[in-house]
């Protein structure tokens, strides 16, 4: 389900409803507003996004985030 790399945890995920750049950019935003998060890159493009943890994130939390910014969460590995 996910990957421990050096102390974080990588997850990537697929996000329907992407539609800019702009998009892209809130979904970074609402991310690294969380002290759990190290990083992250979302590609509108694609509709994913990879997320790195110093600390883990339920599926629910994420989900929640998605949610709130209007978006669809489809998958989380």
């Amino acid at each position: 389900m996910f990957k421990l790399n050096r102390q974080t945890i990588d997850k990537t995920l697929t996000i329907e409803g992407l539609h800019c750049n702009g998009c892209a950019k809130r979904v970074e935003n609402a991310f690294l507003k969380l002290k759990q998060v190290k990083e992250i890159t979302v590609s509108y493009e694609t509709g994913i996004a990879k997320l790195s943890l110093k600390k883990d994130l339920t599926h629910d939390e994420i989900n929640q985030v998605i949610e709130d910014l209007g978006f669809t969460l489809k998958s989380v590995e």
